[in-house]
Parts: structure tokens; sequence; C-alpha cells
């Protein structure tokens, strides 16, 4: 979870020094993973996170973990899903895994 607070602060913070860019990615994240489409909430959460994962941003992983509880996925989704970067991505992904498995037991 410190992750997590550590990233809200920092786009906080950065509402501060530049509103216009940080409203303009906010919105752009809420159009995209915070709408139905042809994909449901869940499922783009899941997508984002395997990304996290792939990207090795532990800040982005605790992020969209969060976000994945709330839209309804299971512990055992969360882990499969972010697995999924492991199979694209190799070892880097699996170590950064453990940041997954830390955020599910911290957040669900």
């Amino acid at each position: 979870m410190e992750k997590l607070k550590e990233f809200l602060d920092t786009v906080g913070r950065c509402g501060e020094k530049l509103p216009e860019q940080t409203n303009a990615f906010l919105n752009l994240a809420k159009n995209i993973v915070g709408k139905e489409g042809k994909l449901d909430k869940k499922t783009k959460r899941l997508i984002a996170l395997a990304l996290a994962v792939a990207a090795g941003c532990e800040w982005c992983i605790e992020y969209h973990v969060d976000g994945a509880f709330k839209e309804g996925a299971a512990k055992e989704e969360i882990i499969e899903g972010a697995f999924v970067a492991v199979l694209m991505n190799g070892g880097p992904s699996l170590a950064y895994m453990k940041t997954v498995l830390d955020a599910v037991e911290k957040l669900k």
C-alpha cells in the first residue's frame, strides 16, 4: 500500500505544478480503464496490471491491483493476469511478481 500512497501523492503534487497536463492524463486514464466498452473495466485493469508488471513499475502495480479489486477481481484473477507478463517478458517480470503478491495481500 506504500507505493500506492506514494503514487497518489505524486499525482497530487504534479496536479499542483502542472494541472492541465495532469488532468489530461487522468482524463485519458478514466476514459480508458474507467469506462465500460467492448472490454469490461475489470478486464482492462488486469491488462493494465500485466503491462505494469512488464514495465517494472511498482507504483503502477499497486495502483492496478487496487483498481482490479475495486472492479471485483478475485485474488487469483489478479495473480494470473499479472503472470501473463511473465510469459511475454520473462525473468524481469517474474521478479516483479513479488510486488503483485505483496500488493494482493495488503490490499485484499
